[in-house]
């Protein structure tokens, strides 16, 4: 079988010791900027220097964090950054910009390529794709199931990595804009708010149906799957956790290095698990073997819930005593919640032991109520234990030590692995009394302290009969220890005198800007067609959506492009490109382009060797001309990242060699998520699990209210997806005549509004 490797989080210092004592193979961390953990700790420049160093002398290897999108104001510091950690011997760094990825590909030939899970790899040809493009390792997306990532791994496309433990988000990774379109905090660009665990209200035709933190999903523990994973042959098991603390790291560490190495799953670790940290009193096991769910979700509470253990006996709110019955003991230190029905959870402190069974009582002011549930919120035991346990030092490398300890010669030790450091010591003298044995002499030269060495001695030559002075053994043994840290440390830097690649300085200017317009309805279709000055229409909902109105459009000389679903599972994109392709001409039902939407979509339109025009959407999050061109290199226009602002396009644009292939959209309801856990689905249709529901194709008009905005909610019940518009639309011609294209996306608007917005003032 696979020995899968294990990929712990750092989040600090800390964080990284831990994971590397409990037993990680390798650890993935960043720096203060350029990496998608903006609010954690983090590292500074000379940390993360002695971070790499640490983790090579114990035999761990390093994933830099370079996983956010890059400005082009930002790209020559984000390169002066590779170029050292790439010095250092970082072993890979982990990608979601496509500009940093060629900076790396191109400049720093010896460093690995890791596609992270920004990039929405959720297919064969997503991967496929991102191996053609240099990436080493792919980060698949979260949603996809034990069938799915069995059968990309075995396409042998590009190694395969896999989150088995930690936070779950909502939306698919990278195809979610919330955080920024409420409040300027990019989840692609680290500083994510987490608008997820939010108390939203839903609506359905009108009418609330639920309340309560609707799209939080519970965190996942997946230990169950993680052998038939690694014989697939997934090549690493990830824990999620660098805002976690260095105790949680600790413990995560430990857990699932025991399930690599096939120890048997001890129920008591994972209650630790839980108990330090778990949304909504349990863990899920994500969608390995599920497609969605309410059971997925943490309704009641986004944050850390600990464990249950017991119910309210009885409440006195005169005297503010509430009696609790223990289904599990507790002991003073402990911190308990009480989930109430009406009001905040309510916290205190336990100053007494109770054993299971027993009745212990609190004082508390709140709206409790007999019956409710009770979880202790903080265990002081196993606080105590996994502090140790995160800063133990016991993690060894074994050398090869060898001896030559001859008469009349001076002591020499020499350490060996891969490189070689040898030192001298003192002169060997014959003994006159209490000769030094051999076995005294390991002894001696095997008290490592604090050293992160353990000798193996081989290849020794110890005369019998000889004395050597105690200090001056251990002298030497420190001497060696320090020579060979040092040059095994230096073994792992790279020389590098690769420079900034520069932009070619070609730029020829179109002679003039187009309008595109992207549709969901016939009805806004009508309205872009009678409009002046349209280039290209999109027709939204893939085939279905094309089949029925690419003919309206032709007549009216318009291009046809078919806006591929940005997520689409199961081969059926294949299925839907080779009917679109096949379709006659003469029917009406051939179209222009496409407009695609994922890596995978790209290389099937590539591969397909079709003769119509590719347009990549925006869902490629670019944000800066070197990325631009890299994707425009399979496709002839792309659609620029909405989250840029007006300086950053101006500097992108004129970075670009060819901005007239850019495209900006300029108004519509941006898609900000892109999620399996459809709040229709989850709270209307009494969905359990699995795919669609008992509402499929007839969801009714939803949104989502978090007091302040209304969230669009539309569903694709074809793939059991749904998307969540922003309640803001983007408006303004805040690009006019920097880039080639400017859009318009309609979802909602009706025909009238489309020819208000569609009128010369708007679109010129």
């Amino acid at each position: 079988m696979n020995r899968a490797e294990l990929l712990a989080p750092a989040g600090s210092p800390e964080a990284l010791v831990a994971a590397v004592q409990n037993g990680c193979d390798a650890v993935y961390f960043g720096g203060a900027r350029f990496n998608a953990r903006a609010a954690a700790r983090n590292f500074d420049d000379t940390e993360i220097l002695r971070a790499l160093d640490y983790c090579h002398i114990r035999g761990v290897k390093t994933y830099i964090t370079v996983n956010t999108l890059y400005k082009q104001l930002e790209l020559t510091s984000l390169f002066g950054f590779l170029k050292t950690m790439y010095a250092y011997g970082a072993d890979a760094f982990i990608v979601q910009d496509i500009g940093a990825a060629f900076f790396i590909k191109e400049c720093f030939p010896k460093a690995k390529l890791h596609a992270s899970t920004q990039l929405t790899a959720h297919g064969a040809e997503d991967a496929a794709q991102l191996a053609a493009m240099g990436f080493h390792r792919i980060v698949l997306s979260r949603e996809l199931s034990l069938a799915e990532i069995e059968a990309i791994t075995a396409l042998g496309a590009a190694e395969t990595e896999v989150f088995v433990h930690g936070a779950l988000c909502v939306s698919y990774s990278g195809q979610c804009l919330m955080s920024a379109m409420l409040g300027g905090r990019s989840g692609n660009r680290g500083d994510c708010a987490q608008p997820c665990r939010r108390k939203y209200s839903l609506f359905r035709d009108g009418t609330e149906v639920c309340a309560g933190h609707l799209l939080s999903p519970k965190d996942m523990a997946a230990p169950q799957v993680m052998a038939r994973l690694a014989a697939a042959g997934v090549a690493s098991f990830k824990i999620e956790g660098r805002m976690k603390s260095a105790e949680y790291v600790a413990l995560a560490t430990h857990v699932y290095r025991g399930v690599i190495d096939g120890s048997p799953l001890d129920e008591s670790d994972f209650r630790k698990l839980a108990q330090i940290f778990n949304r909504g009193g349990s863990f899920t096991a994500g969608y390995f073997e599920q497609f969605s769910g309410p059971g997925m979700m943490s309704v009641e509470t986004p944050k850390s819930s600990g464990l249950y253990i017991g119910r309210v006996f009885a409440y006195n709110a005169a005297a503010r005593k509430c009696q609790i019955k223990l289904e599990a003991p507790v002991r003073p230190g402990d911190g308990i919640e009480i989930w109430t029905r009406t009001g905040p959870h309510i916290g205190t402190g336990i100053s007494q032991a109770a054993e299971q069974g027993s009745v212990v009582t609190v004082t508390l002011d709140g709206r409790i109520e007999k019956g409710d549930r009770v979880f202790k919120s903080f265990d002081k035991t196993l606080a105590d234990e996994l502090k140790a346990a995160a800063a133990r030092n016991g993690r060894r490398l074994e050398v090869s030590c060898a001896i030559r300890a001859v008469a009349g010669e001076r002591l020499s030790v020499t350490l060996t692995k891969g490189i070689a450091a040898a030192v001298t010591g003192p002169a060997v003298q014959r003994a006159v009394t209490s000769p030094l044995t051999e076995g005294e002499l390991f002894l001696r030269l095997a008290k490592i302290g604090d050293t992160p060495l353990v000798f193996k001695f081989e290849n020794c030559r110890i005369d019998k009969g000889i004395f050597i002075n105690i200090g001056e053994i251990n002298r030497t043994r420190r001497e060696a220890a320090d020579l060979f840290l040092r040059k095994y440390a230096e073994s792992f830097r790279r020389e590098s005198g690769a420079q900034m690649p520069k932009a070619s300085n070609l730029r020829i200017a179109p002679a003039e800007t187009a309008m595109s317009v992207l549709v969901t309805t016939r009805e806004q279709l009508d309205a872009a067609l009678s409009a002046p000055g349209i280039g290209r229409v999109y027709l939204e909902y893939g085939l279905r959506g094309y089949l029925n109105y690419a003919k309206t459009s032709a007549a009216a000389g318009v291009k046809v492009f078919a806006a591929l679903p940005p997520i689409i599972r199961k081969g059926a994109a294949r299925d839907i490109l080779e009917a679109l392709e096949c379709a006659p001409a003469g029917a009406g039902t051939s179209c222009d382009g496409y407009l695609a939407r994922t890596w995978g979509q790209l290389f099937m339109l590539n591969n397909l060797k079709t003769t119509k025009e590719i347009a990549a959407d925006c869902t490629f999050n670019i944000m800066n001309a070197e990325a631009a061109a890299q994707v425009l290199k399979y496709a002839s226009t792309v659609a620029l990242s909405p989250e840029l602002s007006r300086d950053d396009l101006e500097a992108l644009t004129a970075a670009s060699p060819h901005p007239w292939r850019l495209e900006v959209i300029v108004y519509g309801r941006q898609r900000v998520m892109v999620t399996h856990q459809c709040p229709a689905g989850l709270y209307t249709a009494g969905k359990s699990s699995g795919q669609y529901c008992s509402i499929r194709n007839r969801p009714g008009s939803c949104y989502l209210w978090d007091g302040k905005t209304k969230f669009l909610v539309l569903t694709d019940c074809e793939q059991c997806l749904a998307y969540i518009y922003s309640g803001r639309v983007i408006c303004g011609s805040r690009v006019c005549g920097l880039t080639g294209f400017r859009r318009l996306g309609f979802v909602d608007e009706t025909a009238a509004q489309c020819r208000e917005m569609l009128r010369p003032k708007y679109v010129k």
